[in-house]
């Protein structure tokens, strides 16, 4: 299995296997793909310029660790963004379970600080999220980007073409000293995609 992740890496949970079905109809299905913009709806080849996915995944993928330098700091942004996710988010797009929050040093806080109803606990209320970012310095991940985004879901079926396995999206987000996890391994290949902010991948 492979994993794209945006902002930064941190553990990723178990896949769920209603996203492969999800994905291997959606662009078929939704509408919304058609209009998509160019780099949203083939994103896989801006993404690996100059090399291009042939030479990625011919000479690189799986052999060594190559860094993608980006001198447009809006290349990556235009297939994902902060602004993005938080319309996913205010639109209550995202279930509550496929968000995890955690504290400055990494501990994970409850849903229920951030649930609409801390009764039902299904749903996401923006503010409260928003508050625990902002004010709190916390930190988030959401997983399966893809089932809710056409952009992750056309970057996700191309990785899985090229690749014969299947292929999730999640985001991160982190403040400076903050952080979602502490030193880990993952037992699956990542590329990871910065799309906005800065961070040391050296």
């Amino acid at each position: 299995m492979a994993k794209v992740v945006l902002h930064e890496t941190a553990p990723g949970a178990t896949d769920d296997p209603r996203e492969t079905l999800f994905r291997r109809g959606f662009l078929a299905r939704s509408p919304v793909a058609s209009t998509l913009r160019p780099e949203a709806r083939s994103p896989l080849a801006g993404l690996l310029a100059p090399l291009g996915p042939k030479r990625f995944f011919g000479e690189y993928f799986g052999q060594r660790f190559h860094h993608f330098r980006a001198k447009d700091r809006e290349r990556f942004a235009k297939l994902f963004s902060f602004d993005t996710l938080g319309s996913l988010i205010a639109n209550r797009h995202i279930p509550i379970d496929y968000a995890k929050v955690f504290d400055k040093r990494g501990s994970p806080i409850s849903s229920k600080r951030f649930a609409h109803d801390k009764v039902t606990g299904t749903t996401i209320d923006p503010e409260k999220l928003m508050r625990l970012l902002f004010v709190e310095r916390a930190s988030m991940s959401v997983k399966m980007l893809s089932l809710y985004d056409p952009g992750c879901a056309a970057l996700a079926a191309q990785f899985t073409e090229w690749l014969h396995h299947d292929v999730t999206v999640n985001a991160y987000f982190t403040l400076r000293d903050c952080r979602t996890s502490g030193w880990h391994w993952d037992p699956y290949d990542i590329f990871v995609l910065q799309v906005e902010g800065r961070k040391n991948w050296d």
